[in-house]
This record gives C-alpha cells, structure tokens and sequence, in this order.
C-alpha cells in the first residue's frame, strides 16, 4: 500500500496500485494518472530513482525518504 503526493496534482494523494520489488528494483503504477514507475533503491534505502511513463510521456523522476 501507497500513496503519492505530486505538485503538478495540486497535493491531492494519489493511491498506489500493484507495487513490486525484486532485490533493489521497485515498480509500481498509479492508476488514477494510468502512469507507471520503474526504477531503482539506493544501497541505504534513502533514494528511489528511475524512470515514470504515463500516456506519450516518460521522464527520470527520483524520490528521496525524509
């Protein structure tokens, strides 16, 4: 379970669908947006990088933990 908090949705949280994660990688999808996650844990658990698609848009996008 999961939510994700974008600015360009004014702050509104989104639920998560189907997250996985298989050693470092972790995927998930966003299926208010139809959009999909794809990328990598850093070592330390900190930093999550890759890449989001949604639509004809792909873009790097990295989240860090606080």
């Amino acid at each position: 379970r999961g939510a994700l908090t974008t600015p360009d949705q004014t702050g509104i949280e989104l639920p998560l669908g189907v997250i996985t994660r298989s050693g470092g990688h972790v995927a998930f999808d966003v299926p208010a947006l139809r959009g999909v996650f794809s990328g990598e844990l850093s070592a330390d658990g900190k930093t999550l990088r890759g890449d989001y698609a949604q639509s004809n848009l792909e873009a790097p996008v990295a989240f860090e933990r606080k």
